[in-house]
């Protein structure tokens, strides 16, 4: 961003939820320089735009596939993602989840860990748990995705559990004979 500013471009399209880019974004603005986030808001600086899709309206659309795919008897549904403060810009997308779900006998659950191989034991001990084996596994980020994808498959559990994941690629879409 500092290039950026230095050059005095029209404008910035930024990609980033890090508070550490706050101060560029601020001394961009002031420099007259219009700064746009897109697809993850960044409230630690000044910014004329965002353009993306709203957490709300995520986790309302993150509800509605959950309700379309969850069994008569209640389950669990739960949400593979690395530790709490990761979640970060997802916070109000599983609130929102949470919220919309009520009543429906569904019980959202946060799977984290410390690391990426907390989360994936984490995940893999949800689908290996016969009495809360969970009908639909969502993931709202691109690791918890591959870790609930990896785990349906190692532990044949595709078609039993669906993933309502954040990303999917054809390595995926290959493993879950989607393709």
């Amino acid at each position: 961003m500092d290039i950026a500013i230095a050059e005095k471009v029209d404008g910035i399209l930024l990609q980033s939820s890090s508070k550490s880019v706050g101060p560029e974004m601020n001394a961009a603005m002031e420099a007259g320089i219009l700064v746009v986030t897109m697809l993850h808001d960044n409230y630690s600086g000044r910014r004329c735009a965002f353009v993306g899709v709203n957490d709300s309206s995520l986790g309302d659309s993150y509800a509605e596939l959950i309700q379309e795919n969850i069994s008569k008897k209640e389950k669990r549904c739960p949400s593979a993602d690395e530790k709490r403060g990761d979640l970060g810009d997802n916070n109000l997308v599983l609130q929102t989840i949470r919220r919309k779900v009520q009543g429906a006998k569904i019980r959202v659950q946060l799977l984290e860990g410390e690391d990426e191989f907390a989360t994936e034991k984490a995940v893999r001990n949800c689908i290996l748990d016969e009495k809360q084996c969970p009908d639909v596994l969502v993931s709202l980020s691109l690791e918890g995705t591959a870790y609930a994808y990896q785990a349906v498959v190692d532990y044949s559990k595709v078609g039993t559990v669906k993933i309502i994941g954040a990303y999917e690629n054809d390595e995926i879409r290959r493993g879950l004979g989607k393709k």
